[in-house]
């Protein structure tokens, strides 16, 4: 694609993922006068498994849409990802229901039950954006990024004033989700079941082929959803629902520079770089360096603004002193998610270079060190201010030596291509 086309492509996906999260933000001080903290605490558990199942219930093979060379390699990766979706949903939701009468509440029961739903409707999504992307009808995968975020904030701040509680941020959810779907649907199951009907042998080469999607992708994926998901539940767990809540919070405002990188300049250099990394290689370790500086940056005044004024600040535009103990929690994870920010496109060198085991590896490390630290703590009877603390240090080195070895990698990578194209 010409530079000019990339830029434009990168554009519109970026101002649909800004313009969801702009309305995620606008409507969050609604929110918060909506719903309490303990209302947060308790739906990040059920946002921590919709935020988990997609890699799972496809085992990573929508990635392949987009490293695919032509169209018809990309969809048939796409119906592969729809397959393994719908199969799970159903073998779920047996599972749940056969287990139901053996001590599951009614609510527990409901909510993984639409867990499993906003998860196959995340996946339909996910899977439609890409084969746009793929048919450079970037302006519908736009669109449908911004229903995407846009819409679950509307809904749920609908259903916060006619429904309330739990009920009212899960029935937002769920609708927001199903509207990004429609958007983007475009008859791709139509096509699925037509390619299911006429060619099921070839699919099945093609996931066996490409086994490294569910053996390596799937696990490192799920493990970084995780990392990003679970903070909130498992501090609610350890400590109390209000204190998820004040971390779910800082998540959705965390996830806006995080969400537009990765449905953007991410994503769309994943695009460019499929034929090959020897191309994409420089531009994409100039990207690094940019980013690095950014996050550098960056950090000290946020920092320095949150811990001075952060606390009143949220008390007022939040409406509720409850919150102001959101301001300590920015400033803590803040490392964090500019940590994770950097290695946005390091993920996409590790999946081009084939060398997912190493992003396992280290997302292994810091999983432990996520429910190890916390669980410390809690033993220790520390503060959930001094868990969160030492939670934010060890998971920011996590981020940064992946991203150090992984910038070291894509180094050599530059010097072996010069290497052979000198000789």
């Amino acid at each position: 694609m010409p530079r000019d086309g990339r830029v434009r492509a990168v554009g519109k996906l970026a101002v649909g993922s800004i313009l969801g999260y702009g309305v995620i933000v606008v409507l969050t001080p609604v929110l918060t006068r909506l719903y309490s903290p303990a209302n947060l605490g308790e739906f990040s558990a059920i946002a921590a498994v919709i935020g988990i199942l997609p890699p799972l219930m496809t085992l990573g093979y929508p990635f392949g849409q987009l490293s695919a060379r032509g169209i018809g390699g990309a969809l048939r990766f796409g119906v592969i990802a729809l397959i393994f979706a719908f199969s799970f949903l159903l073998v779920a939701s047996f599972g749940l229901l056969v287990s139901a009468p053996f001590g599951m509440t009614a609510n527990i029961l409901v909510g993984a039950l639409a867990a499993l739903l906003c998860g196959v409707l995340a996946v339909l999504t996910s899977v439609g954006i890409n084969w746009a992307i793929r048919r450079h009808r970037n302006t519908g995968a736009a669109y449908s990024t911004f229903a995407n975020l846009g819409g679950r904030g509307i809904f749920q701040t609908a259903f916060g004033v006619s429904v309330g509680g739990v009920t009212g941020l899960l029935l937002g959810e769920m609708l927001g989700r199903a509207s990004a779907w429609w958007i983007i649907e475009k008859g791709l199951l139509r096509s699925t079941i037509r390619a299911v009907r006429r060619k099921p042998r070839a699919l099945f080469r093609i996931a066996v082929a490409n086994r490294n999607y569910p053996l390596t992708v799937t696990p490192a994926l799920t493990l970084e959803n995780l990392l990003v998901w679970l903070p909130a539940p498992i501090f609610a767990y350890f400590f109390q629902p209000e204190v998820g809540g004040l971390i779910a919070l800082v998540q959705r405002f965390a996830s806006v520079p995080l969400t537009v990188a990765n449905q953007s300049l991410a994503t769309m250099f994943h695009r460019e770089a499929r034929e090959g990394i020897d191309r994409a290689s420089s531009r994409l370790l100039r990207y690094l360096k940019l980013m690095f500086v950014i996050a550098l940056v960056s950090f000290l005044p946020l920092y320095l603004s949150l811990r001075s004024f952060g606390a009143p600040l949220a008390e007022w535009i939040f409406g509720d002193a409850r919150w102001a103990g959101s301001a300590f929690v920015a400033a803590t994870l803040l490392p964090v998610y500019l940590a994770q920010f950097l290695c946005l496109f390091t993920d996409r060198v590790l999946l081009i270079l084939d060398r997912n085991l190493v992003k396992l590896n280290f997302l292994m490390l810091n999983a432990v060190l996520l429910f190890s630290t916390v669980a410390a703590a809690k033993f220790w009877g520390w503060s959930w201010q001094s868990a969160l603390e030492l939670f934010a240090l060890t998971q920011t080195a996590g981020f940064i030596a992946l991203f150090l070895f992984s910038s070291q990698m894509l180094q050599d990578q530059i010097i072996t291509t010069t290497g052979r194209s000198e000789t």
